[in-house]
């Protein structure tokens, strides 16, 4: 359970800060690395990561192929949202210059955006009187 829960938070977070047509690219580091076997039987994959995102490297190969790899170019359109849950109620103090109606009238959106209509349901489970 703990080790589903752990791969459920990265991959949340992974797909949360990074584009996810970069993950539908991850066989396109395969076919690359392929044509750089051809070219060089010596090279291991590892080998092959590390001169195309660890360095600054020129194979021969038009640079626009390098660019298509994944995670290669950030693009920057990826933007985050922030939820925070609010466990105290919020309270507003409406005074006389906003609301002429409302003398002085304190108003908790607690109460307004998490009102429960339980107790006013006739379904309810039996009690001990």
């Amino acid at each position: 359970m703990q080790r589903k829960l752990i791969i459920f938070f990265i991959a949340t977070f992974l797909i949360s800060t990074t584009e996810i047509g970069h993950f539908l690219k991850i066989p396109l580091i395969f076919t690359h690395f392929q044509t750089h076997k051809e070219r060089n039987k010596d090279i291991s994959f590892v080998g092959f990561l590390a001169l195309h995102y660890l360095d600054e490297y020129s194979d021969g190969i038009p640079d626009e192929v390098d660019k298509t790899l994944p995670f290669k170019v950030c693009n920057e359109s990826v933007f985050q949202l922030t939820w925070i849950a609010q466990t105290e109620p919020i309270r507003l103090d409406i005074d006389k210059g906003i609301l002429p109606l409302v003398l002085k009238h304190r108003l908790s959106l607690h109460k307004i955006l998490f009102q429960s209509s339980y107790l006013d349901s006739i379904w309810q489970p039996p009690r001990l009187v």
